[in-house]
């Protein structure tokens, strides 16, 4: 395999640098987010309006990676197709299926788009996680908590 495979789909290092700075806003809110989905030290009422902002903006977030996610993978498997055909065509040895998958495995390019995909997989996966079971969980707290004052205030001798 004495040639290399055209670039017409591979990501430059101006994208990847590009893609990376995209990324630090997303995994900066996050790392807020400990301090956004605690009722500590609130009121009653201060968190109920939190509870109407924060998970919406967060669900936006989620919403933007998740589609950051799938045109990454859609670049990581024309990536892994271009190294395939390439491979293939020029494979002087007859290798099999399984060896030119591993020789696609373990190219460069490939390893870095998909170490790309799996950086915001996992960003995506914490906001969905964030989303999920944090603010879900501090919404079905804070109903409980206004459903007994409310009961307090129902309970209170005139």
């Amino acid at each position: 395999m004495t040639t290399k495979p055209s670039k017409s789909d591979s990501l430059t290092k101006a994208e990847v640098a590009d893609l990376l700075t995209s990324l630090t806003p997303y995994e900066d809110e996050y790392k807020l987010a400990a301090d956004r989905i605690t009722m500590r030290g609130k009121s009653l009422a201060e968190a109920q309006k939190e509870q109407t902002a924060w998970p919406v903006f967060y669900g936006v977030r989620r919403a933007e990676l998740a589609i950051k996610f799938k045109r990454m993978e859609v670049r990581v498997y024309a990536i892994r197709g271009r190294l395939h055909r390439f491979y293939k065509e020029h494979d002087a040895l007859g290798s099999s299926e399984r060896q030119i998958e591993k020789y696609v495995d373990a190219n460069e390019e490939f390893l870095a788009a998909n170490e790309l995909l799996l950086h915001i997989e996992e960003l995506y996966k914490k906001y969905n996680e964030l989303m999920e079971s944090g603010f879900e969980k501090r919404g079905y707290a804070l109903r409980d908590f206004t459903t007994a004052r409310v009961h307090d205030v129902h309970n209170e001798p005139l």
